[in-house]
């Protein structure tokens, strides 16, 4: 309550420093305040004895001094309103003015692009609909119409065509099988017998060259050179074993029929040397 007033008579203050108060007024609110201060000291004795009393009486005694401690206490109040009214010189007293905070408004953001996968998804969606539309036109619908019923009396051939290469396609499967298996066998096989294979591979040129040695060693003169020296060289140059060479073992078969005592020997052709 004093509050009230000091606030009531600085305003008054505050406000005469701003332009010139008229001395009733300044009268009128010390009155005010003086009637404040006897109306506290009252009221403070009036609930002194409330509570005094409030030990020895009973409840609904308590109840009657409680309301008539309150009443002078409302009547003190409405003076001091009127002394801060008197003091500002208002008829109504003034609400401060306070801000209105307004709502802070977040920028918009701009929209985001599409991916190149969204783009294409709409496309197709887009597409989707626009052949469902035109499906619903009636030209369309009867050129459709035309085609189901063509495409109904093409399905026995379809069905054949269908049988036909589940045949081919089982046919295909089976000669598949069968090279594969084909194929286990041949490689089991050159794996088992790899060297016999080898071994056998080498005998078509043997021979050939161990007949052509002894035909050549048939009609050839005893000679050294032409039936001694030349064909060891080839044997030498044509095998990196010459000693087991067709060549060579042709050579040392037919040695001891053509070098016999009793023939016309020779160093390189008879009648020459």
């Amino acid at each position: 309550m004093q509050c009230s007033v000091a606030g009531g008579v600085r305003l008054a203050a505050s406000r005469g420093t701003a332009g010139a108060v008229a001395p009733a007024a300044v009268s009128a609110v010390q009155q005010q305040a003086v009637s404040c201060s006897t109306g506290q000291r009252s009221w403070r004795q009036a609930s002194g004895v409330g509570r005094s009393l409030h030990s020895s009486s009973s409840g609904s005694s308590l109840h009657k001094q409680q309301l008539a401690a309150r009443r002078p206490r409302l009547g003190m109040l409405r003076p001091c309103a009127a002394a801060e009214s008197a003091a500002s010189g208002d008829s109504a007293p003034q609400k401060p003015s306070t801000p209105q905070q307004q709502p802070l408004q977040q920028p918009r953001r701009p929209p985001r692009e599409l991916s190149l996968i969204q783009r294409w998804r709409a496309l197709k969606f887009a597409a989707k609909e626009a052949a469902q539309r035109l499906s619903e036109l009636p030209a369309i619908a009867a050129v459709l119409a035309a085609l189901a019923a063509f495409n109904a009396q093409l399905q026995p051939l379809r069905d054949a065509w269908a049988s036909f290469k589940r045949w081919e396609e089982a046919l295909v499967e089976d000669y598949n099988a069968f090279i594969a298996e084909e194929t286990r066998r041949q490689w089991a096989w050159s794996k088992r017998y790899r060297k016999e294979l080898a071994w056998w591979g080498q005998v078509p040129p043997f021979m050939g060259f161990f007949i052509t040695t002894l035909l050549y060693q048939a009609f050839m003169p005893v000679s050294l050179a032409v039936t001694v020296l030349l064909p060891l060289y080839y044997s030498w140059v044509l095998w990196d074993a010459w000693w087991v060479s067709p060549i060579f073992l042709a050579t040392l078969i037919t040695a001891p029929m053509k070098w016999v005592p009793w023939a016309d020997k020779c160093l390189l052709w008879p009648g020459i040397i």
